[in-house]
Order: structure tokens, then sequence, then C-alpha cells
């Protein structure tokens, strides 16, 4: 499946899904035999929801509820997520303990532990532009190469029929062109805002400054094929989720 330049949309809010009835053990045939105990089945795929294969690109700012979204889209399929985020932070611990992060940044760069000294880094890094430069450096080719080689799998047929990229650089880096269909989650950025507080423990300027190292929001939202917006309930959410896969699946 190609994706298409066509504007944005709001996924269509989809027919309520059927309920998924709970199987009911089986009778003990004898007083001398227990029952066997009752295995718990996977969820039941809502009718409809696709079996193609896809990738999914998320895009949204810092608390918009792309993990939202992911977590919402593995419980209606089987769905694999990359999220970059985390590959960076195990990327940024091997240098931590190998000794490239001492010498690209500093002895400050790492705990007395050998481990990545997180605060000073992040506090410095979207300050100070050598510093966030040095990072990506550091870290962007083994996130790049688990994401590159994740995907070759996911062509050649193998794991989930769905695969979401959760990758703030999605568009900076090219792998937007790698994705079947583009998501992009909306939401308020007063919503955004509290979200990352309670959160990351971030401030509005710390969001600002990190986001300001990323393409603009509208330019996210204009490459997207879907926007859902996370501004209100979960309920909410994942109606504009289900029907966004049925898309997929057309």
């Amino acid at each position: 499946m190609k994706r298409s330049d066509r504007p944005a949309k709001s996924a269509p809010a989809p027919k309520p899904a059927a309920k998924a009835r709970a199987a009911s053990a089986p009778a003990a045939k004898a007083p001398a035999a227990k029952a066997p105990a009752a295995k718990a089945s996977a969820p039941k795929k809502a009718a409809g929801l696709p079996v193609r294969r896809a990738i999914v690109g998320l895009l949204g700012g810092i608390g918009s509820g792309k993990s939202t979204v992911s977590e919402a889209v593995a419980r209606r399929v089987k769905a694999s997520i990359l999220d970059a985020d985390a590959f960076a932070r195990e990327a940024l611990d091997v240098c931590a303990r190998d000794g490239r992060l001492a010498d690209a940044l500093g002895s400050w760069a790492v705990n007395a532990d050998r481990t990545p000294n997180r605060k000073a880094i992040a506090a410095k890094a979207f300050d100070q532009a050598s510093v966030l430069r040095a990072l990506e450096r550091l870290t962007h080719p083994a996130v790049t190469a688990r994401i590159e080689d994740a995907i070759e799998d996911h062509r050649m047929g193998k794991g989930a029929p769905i695969l979401m990229l959760d990758v703030p650089l999605l568009i900076e880096v090219g792998l937007d062109r790698r994705c079947d269909a583009l998501w992009f989650v909306d939401a308020p950025d007063e919503v955004r805002f509290a979200r990352a507080r309670a959160r990351l423990k971030l401030t509005p300027d710390d969001v600002r400054k990190r986001e300001a190292a990323q393409a603009p929001l509208d330019r996210k939202r204009a490459r997207a094929d879907v926007v859902l917006d996370n501004g209100g309930s979960l309920a909410a959410l994942e109606a504009q989720v289900e029907a966004a896969l049925r898309t997929l699946g057309a």
C-alpha cells in the first residue's frame, strides 16, 4: 500500500464494535476430576479491522499522546511498536559504558557509576546546538539501524502485520517515506504541557526547546493522512484509532 499526498483528514467515527464474549470454562464431568482452568484468551479483533501489512508513522508534539495511540492500536490488532526514544536511551547507556560519551561531551556527562548524567545532558543539549549535534552523532546510527532492520523484516513478512513508528525525528531523517500512512496526534498546547509536566517533569519552556529541534508541528500535521484528536477522553481517541485502522484495510 503506498500513501498518497492527500490533505490530512480526521478519522471518521466508527460504528460501535461488538463486545467479545468471555468463554466459559467447561463443567467438571465427575467429582474426582477437576474441570480444567479456563485459559485467558487474547482480545478479539473487531470485525473489519485490517489484516493487510502496513507501516504507520506517528507524528505529533511532546505530550500529544503518541504512545497512547500505539497502545490503543495494540489492543485492537497485532502490532509491533518501535519507540525511538527508548532505543536512544539504550544507545546512550552503551556510549557511557564504553567511554564514547565522555570523549564526545566531557566527563561531566557520565556519572561515577558509568551511567549517563541525563539531567545535565538534557539541560545542555537543548541550549547548545553543538552538544545536541554531538549527542545525535553518538546515538542516531544505532537507533536508525534498529529501525531500518525492523522495517526490512516487516517488508519481508516477518512479525505483526502493523508496525508503528514512534520516532520524534521521523520526517527529518526521511523515515516518513518508508511509511504506508502517517497519523498526526493532536492536542491543545495547554493539555500537552500539563501531560509533559506530570509524566516527564518538563516545563512549558522545556517542551518548546525540545520541539524547536524538530520539524514544526504545522508541517507534521500537513504531512499526515489522518489527524487524531487527543484533547478529549480516552474513549473518544480509541474510537478514532479504530476508524483509522479501518482505512488501512480499505
